[in-house]
């Protein structure tokens, strides 16, 4: 399983009822379960991690907490 960077998603906008203004939310989440499953499962297997974070456009950083945080998923 290959997998790249997902598609960005656009902030959204809000429009607040009570003021009228416009409320700034959060983006979506960039990778799902499966995709971020699928990136440990590669490290599991031996490919080296400086590869797949190429690959899939993230930092060292983000892996080591996708690892701690999917541990028993994978």
């Amino acid at each position: 399983m290959v997998i790249g960077p997902a598609k960005t998603e656009p902030l959204r906008m809000l429009v607040s009822a009570e003021s009228g203004k416009e409320i700034l939310l959060m983006k979506g989440k960039r990778f799902s379960v499966e995709q971020i499953v699928g990136v440990l499962k590669q490290a599991e297997m031996g490919v080296p991690v400086v590869q797949l974070i190429r690959k899939a456009g993230i930092s060292e950083q983000t892996s080591y907490s996708w690892k701690k945080h999917y541990e028993s998923t994978t």
